[in-house]
């Protein structure tokens, strides 16, 4: 039986099925980058994953930890200054799978190589300029015949009643400005997916 020690880590996951695809998937030395954190629930899942299939990989998870971002001002951990205190404390037992970066998501890419990263999960800003920022930073840095994903493909809908303001709108561009042949959403996980041709 697999651990679950990320059920114990306060925050919103609900794409476990393509993380444990994205493990499988893998080859031994493969780099995972996971850009919004919170906590790290996603993040202990994902090393979890790595650790159970034996593999060498190393997940990057990128945030700032300063609770930038709306309504997380409300959460004590984020008034008291210690979200990425509780981020190391949550990872601890996985730590060795993970690499935190304490940066913005633009920060951080410019420091991976183009066509390094043989998985990116985008999960930070959900407004529109953010996530379409995300995207250019993040693509170059996705490997031929390698995924870019994301949550929260329905966030303006669940929040406002709205469609197709913010995350939808500028993956929908995106797709269309790279000219994909496909974008895989997955209703249930409220996750979409992109794969670069090799």
């Amino acid at each position: 039986m697999r651990p679950h020690l990320y059920e114990s880590v306060q925050g919103w996951f609900t794409f476990q099925n393509l993380y444990t695809a994205e493990v499988a998937k893998a080859k031994d030395g493969a780099g995972f980058v996971e850009v919004g954190c919170w906590l790290g629930r996603s993040s202990v899942f994902m090393a979890e994953e790595i650790m159970a299939d034996g593999k060498q990989i190393y997940l990057h998870c990128i945030d700032p930890f300063d609770g930038r971002g709306a309504d997380y001002g409300l959460y004590p951990v984020v008034r008291d200054g210690k979200q990425y205190e509780k981020f190391l404390e949550n990872i601890d037992p996985v730590k060795n799978f993970i690499v935190p970066h304490r940066q913005t998501s633009l920060e951080a890419a410019q420091e991976f190589h183009e066509e390094s990263a043989d998985f990116v999960f985008i999960d930070a800003g959900h407004d529109y300029e953010s996530v379409k920022a995300d995207l250019a930073a993040w693509w170059p840095k996705v490997k031929p015949g390698c995924h870019l994903a994301g949550h929260d493909y329905f966030y303006d809908k669940r929040r406002d009643g709205s469609a197709n303001t913010g995350v939808a709108r500028a993956v929908s561009e995106f797709v269309m400005e790279h000219k994909l042949d496909k974008l895989t959403l997955f209703l249930e996980q409220d996750c979409w997916l992109v794969e670069k041709a090799q």
